[in-house]
Formats: C-alpha cells, structure tokens, sequence
C-alpha cells in the first residue's frame, strides 16, 4: 500500500513542478476542467485519492499526516459538487488572475507537498 502512496506522492510533486515551470498550462487545464465539465470526474478523482490515503495511511512513517490528507481530499471531493456551477466559475476565475509568480508559488507549495507525501510512504 505504501507504494500506492508513493505514486501519489510522484503525482503531486510532478503537477506542482509542472506549475511551477508555466503557470499558464494551470490556467488552461482549469479553464479546459469547467469548460467540458469534468468537475464530477474530478471530484471522483480527490474521493478515490483520498480514500487511498486513509486506507494505506498506517504503513507510511507519518500515518496522522497522510490520514489527514486524505480526509481533506474527501472533504474536497465531497464539496465541490456541492458548490454549484456559479460558484466554482467564481473560483476559476480568481486563480485566473493570480499572477504567474502567485500560481508558481501555489506550484511550490504543491511540489513540497509531493515530496513530504513521498518521503513519508518510503
């Protein structure tokens, strides 16, 4: 399970790097997300990492952390839905005006958050 772990943890730190280095393909995967309304499939995607995360929770070196984490993407997965469609674009379309260098430091935060999930399933 700690490999499951692992993967995630890849994943994550991948997509914050990726932000990272252009902040402009964040905007347009978000912008690509609401557009063909892959919100449901996103949503599927937070409950099916998050559940991953609480089950394999207990063979990583820091088993509070990732259960936490799993539990937020849940909460996420749970949430979004529930928002509604008006408020969701509200959402987008304030990350669309973050500057590049604000979208670079969400990246940061989310390669971090890659590389501690990582650490913690070795």
């Amino acid at each position: 399970m700690s490999s499951l772990v692992a993967l995630i943890g890849f994943l994550i730190l991948g997509v914050g790097i990726a932000v990272i280095l252009s902040p402009p393909t964040l905007r347009k995967v978000i912008h690509q997300a609401i557009e063909y309304r892959w919100l449901n499939w996103l949503s599927g995607l937070r409950l099916l990492v998050g559940g991953v995360l609480v089950i394999a929770a207990s063979a990583t070196r820091m088993p509070g952390f990732i259960t936490g984490l799993g539990v937020l993407l849940i909460a996420a997965g749970i949430t979004l839905p529930l928002l509604g469609e008006e408020r969701v674009d509200r959402m987008a379309s304030w990350w669309f005006r973050q500057s590049d260098m604000m979208v670079g430091v969400w990246g940061m935060v989310l390669a971090i958050l890659g590389a501690v999930v990582n650490w913690a399933s070795f």
